[in-house]
């Protein structure tokens, strides 16, 4: 079996000029793989010819939801002779829209849908989508927060308020 030099007395030739080295003189060349040249025929491979390197993570850490969610509305109704008052307001906080400040509290939202169930609540019905319009800033001024149900067919109805976002009805069609 034959024996390898040492490393340290191996000679090499110099795979561009031809002339000879020491093996641990000649280094790999930058274009050729496995090309071993002398330090005078070194030619580093030049950085815009190789690919750039790219990263576009596809998740993100802890992402912020699409769709924001609203407390219920605190529903209050007053029967006025054959009429029902529907009135709401937020709960736990001041009525949605402009509280006593003038700012808009934090639970704004795109529309309102009232509905209502003359069977003791098994099956509710759509009466309305109140829709909130944006003020001279495109920001959601909450103008209705009153529906008035006229003559409902059953004495006592039961109602339910509730408030969507604009992603969700953009989402949910």
């Amino acid at each position: 079996m034959p024996a390898y030099a040492k490393g340290r007395l191996a000679w090499g030739l110099c795979q561009r000029c031809g002339l000879r080295y020491l093996l641990r003189e000649l280094v790999l060349d930058g274009y050729y793989p496995n090309i071993r040249v002398c330090t005078g025929c070194y030619d580093p491979p030049q950085p815009q010819e190789r690919l750039a390197v790219v990263s576009d993570p596809v998740a993100l850490w802890k992402p912020a939801v699409d769709t924001y969610s609203f407390p219920p509305p605190f529903l209050t109704a007053v029967v006025s002779g054959a009429n029902v008052i529907l009135t709401w307001t937020s709960i736990g906080g001041p009525p949605v829209g402009r509280d006593h400040v003038g700012g808009y509290g934090p639970y704004l939202s795109a529309a309102y849908e009232v509905w209502r169930s003359i069977d003791a609540g098994l099956t509710f019905q759509m009466l309305v989508s109140l829709p909130n319009t944006a003020d001279e800033f495109g920001a959601l001024a909450i103008e209705t927060l009153t529906y008035t149900d006229v003559a409902p067919p059953v004495n006592n109805p039961q109602y339910y308020i509730r408030g969507y976002d604009v992603n969700e009805r953009a989402q949910n069609g």
